[in-house]
């Protein structure tokens, strides 16, 4: 299936590994121009080197925090001058710290407000005026599945609490953006097995005396499909919203989980 990608120009935060390194990848395979963006410049010059051996659309790497506005601001301004006017933007950032209600301050609070819904906001308002001079635009948002079903074996209140909050957001935005040609959409990420995880999973493997497979295995339990998600499987549901044929998706949450969740909606 063509996308009708070719040509677009996109930005991705986060792209320096994992889920945001497979989107970059995803959509520069496409024919995308791709900004990729990362904390971490050599982990991210080792992703933009691999994304522009693929030889289809042009890519630019630039170091900055996308948690930050100065950060966003420099990004889109570096992609428009290098790469043309924005069409798609994909948020993803890091989630926040585990942690209960008694062990989280009110900064914490703060801090993961400003990370998971005021990044989307500050990338949105850089984004909208090319867009909307287009009469097109695409904006996903990598989130997590606790929005849809929270989750209870850590403890993930700061998660909970603002991933939520950013769905309202985009919801929102899908609302008044739609008449501009624009979609917003959002993707209630699982158990992908990213770098992240498989650390995580070795590092709590030798804190319990485990053997790592065996701690794998215990978190795919609950995932009806038996086993964890590729990057890549996520990164062309992202794809798919930022395509043509997606012209009619706007507003949703799309799980991207394994069937992990147990709601209805």
């Amino acid at each position: 299936m063509d996308l009708g990608l070719a040509g677009r120009t996109a930005i991705v935060s986060g792209s320096s590994k994992g889920i945001g390194r497979a989107v970059a990848t995803a959509l520069a395979a496409e024919g995308c121009n791709v900004c990729m963006t990362a904390r971490g410049r050599d982990a991210l010059d080792d992703a933009a080197g691999s994304v522009r051996a693929l030889d289809r659309g042009r890519v630019v790497a630039v170091a900055a925090d996308m948690t930050t506005e100065e950060g966003v601001e420099r990004v889109v301004d570096t992609c428009r001058t290098e790469l043309g006017p924005v069409d798609i933007a994909v948020t993803n950032v890091a989630g926040p710290k585990s942690l209960g209600f008694a062990a989280t301050g009110d900064q914490a609070f703060v801090d993961a407000y400003r990370d998971m819904v005021l990044s989307v906001v500050w990338m949105v308002r850089r984004v909208l005026p090319d867009m909307r001079g287009s009469g097109w635009g695409r904006i996903v948002n990598i989130g997590s599945d606790c929005i849809k079903d929270v989750h209870r074996e850590v403890p993930l209140l700061l998660a909970n609490v603002n991933r939520a909050a950013s769905v309202g957001l985009l919801k929102t935005l899908a609302d008044e953006l739609g008449p501009d040609g624009i979609t917003v959409n959002n993707i209630a990420v699982g158990a992908i097995l990213t770098e992240n995880r498989i650390t995580f999973h070795q590092r709590f493997a030798a804190e319990q005396g485990k053997d790592v497979a065996d701690v794998q295995n215990a978190n795919t339990e609950h995932i009806p499909v038996g086993r964890f998600g590729d990057p890549a499987e996520l990164a062309a549901v992202v794809g798919f919203l930022c395509s043509d044929q997606a012209a009619f998706v706007t507003g949703e949450t799309i799980a991207v989980n394994g069937g992990r969740s147990r709601t209805l909606f």
